[in-house]
């Protein structure tokens, strides 16, 4: 997991990286239709979304989500470089 390797190099970035984590999943709570689809949503099969948010060093990941009615569900949160997800990343 993320923060448990931030956490092996210090605990200050880790908690950075909650921070602007949390950040980012705040924004969610109102209009999350608005990030557009994955790359990977249209040869899945699913509608699922991405939002992209940055660290305060630099490091980019991007937060995959789904909207369910008024519900949204984090599925994956992608560090760079990671492949592209796969269906089977959701089974």
């Amino acid at each position: 997991m993320i923060v448990d390797r931030l956490l092996a190099k210090a605990v200050s970035a880790a908690a950075n990286w909650i921070e602007i984590y949390e950040q980012a999943l705040g924004t969610l709570a109102e209009q999350p239709e608005r990030h557009a689809l994955s790359l990977e949503a249209k040869r899945l099969r699913m509608p699922i979304r991405d939002l992209l948010f940055r660290t305060s060093q630099g490091h980019r990941y991007r937060l995959v989500f789904l909207v369910v009615g008024d519900e949204v569900r984090v599925l994956r949160i992608r560090a760079p470089g990671q492949p592209s997800l796969r269906k089977k990343d959701f089974e």
